[in-house]
């Protein structure tokens, strides 16, 4: 690739280039931001490798991965910064192109790690969003970090777990329902619905109404259910086929909304680096990373990038309590008729997502020898973990609901008729396999 980028002058004239040629980005402009992008490999590989080595003495199962930033992120993040001329941000102090995250259990280790980390490095900006979340409930420890004698800074995302999941459910949710909430925040009632799962811990009453609400208007679970049942066999198929691949620690993941997941891997660097700007020009509909792990596996990936292998994600578990806890509210506070409400719209989610889980089965045993048995027993038999905790939670649920005494016989008999002609209903909707 020629050099055309020698100076920070050089960059700066760059991103006046593309918000001049906004939305119609040329391949020759596209080929100087690739440029700029690759740019960083080398402060990458080296910040990211200290990284793997420090976080080991915080939590040995920590996820430490990398990315440089996908180019249409790089044209819409300077396009939507820059919409106040005297006010643009020149794309030299751009400094999140480069990019490591690291993964953790909970916010001690995060701040444990961040003092190693600032110990090694020379530390440009730090932004604490754990401490003070953004308004949307998005919470990691931003840190800017530069090595000695190298120009070049690199982001850095410290994350609990539960805070990491979260911040993937917004991006799933705007691949599958089209919400445009990380860019522009296009779909209020799916904002405030994602904010409130972010305070998990302290949501109220009402709280718990909206996000019921919203679960049936989007019918939200269930679509998340079907395209993570969908992709769950094939892409864990795939990842059978890429562990026999000798020293593969390049990653390329390709999604779109109605497609399954395609994931590609390399031994090297620049090999995945071509074959990224080559989808990158060929296919625009398609959200397409390039990541880089040192232990890969299948959960380590499907962990930190859940957002794009679409299989699984622990939003579906956290949603079933949500409802569970509003459906106990409801008895106790004597409200009837919200009761057999949510009780219907949670047995509706589960016994859907029961099906999917059920089709899953019979595909995988569509799949006859073109899979290792083993692992597909093992897929299979975590199938059916799924679906058992699932019935297991319904019948608790019934239990701990018949606790609470009903003073009136007649509302007792009511309700009693209504629940078995609810339960009755949903148990029809079952397929048999």
């Amino acid at each position: 690739m020629k050099i055309t980028l020698k100076t920070n002058g050089d960059i700066n004239r760059l991103g006046d280039k593309i918000r001049a040629e906004y939305p119609n980005i040329k391949n020759s402009t596209k080929e100087q931001i690739q440029e700029h992008r690759i740019s960083f490999k080398e402060t990458t590989n080296a910040t990211f490798n200290s990284l793997c080595s420090l976080s080991k003495r915080v939590n040995k199962n920590a996820i430490i991965t990398y990315r440089i930033k996908r180019i249409e992120t790089i044209i819409g993040k300077l396009k939507r910064l820059n919409v106040d001329p005297k006010k643009k941000q020149l794309f030299a102090r751009m400094w999140d192109i480069s990019g490591c995250r690291c993964i953790v259990d909970n916010d001690r280790e995060v701040y444990k790690l961040e003092k190693l980390i600032t110990k090694k490095f020379t530390v440009r900006k730090r932004t604490d969003y754990i401490k003070n979340p953004k308004p949307n409930g998005y919470k990691s420890l931003h840190l800017y970090l530069q090595l000695p004698n190298d120009n070049k800074v690199v982001e850095v995302q410290l994350r609990n777990r539960l805070d990491h999941n979260w911040a993937t459910l917004v991006e799933i949710t705007d691949v599958i329902f089209d919400s445009q909430l990380k860019e522009y925040g296009k779909d209020k009632k799916l904002e405030k619905f994602l904010f409130l799962l972010s305070k998990r811990k302290s949501l109220v009453f009402k709280d718990k109404v909206f996000i019921a609400s919203v679960l049936k208007e989007y019918k939200y679970f269930e679509n998340l259910s079907k395209v993570f049942t969908r992709n769950y066999l094939k892409v864990r198929n795939r990842w059978l086929e890429l562990e026999m691949k000798y020293n593969h620690k390049f990653f390329l993941i390709e999604t779109k909304k109605d497609e399954i997941p395609k994931i590609n891997s390399f031994n090297g660097f620049n090999k995945a680096e071509d074959e990224y700007f080559k989808r990158y020009l060929t296919n625009n509909n398609s959200n397409i990373v390039l990541t880089h792990l040192t232990k890969p596996s299948y959960k380590n990936i499907s962990s930190a990038y859940s957002n794009y292998i679409l299989t699984v994600h622990s939003v579906l578990d956290d949603i079933t309590v949500i409802l569970r806890e509003l459906i106990i509210e409801c008895i106790k506070e004597k409200k009837y008729f919200l009761f057999l409400k949510y009780y219907n719209l949670h047995l509706s989610i589960l016994y859907n997502h029961i099906n999917n889980l059920n089709s899953e089965i019979l595909v995988s045993k569509s799949l006859g020898n073109h899979i290792n048995k083993i692992k597909q027993n093992e897929w299979k038999e975590d199938i059916r973990r799924q679906r058992e905790k699932i019935e297991k939670n319904e019948k608790k649920l019934y239990a701990e609901a018949n606790k609470y005494k009903i003073e009136s016989r007649i509302t007792e008999r009511f309700l009693t008729f209504r629940l078995k002609r609810i339960m009755k209903r949903n148990r029809k909707k079952l397929k048999k396999y």
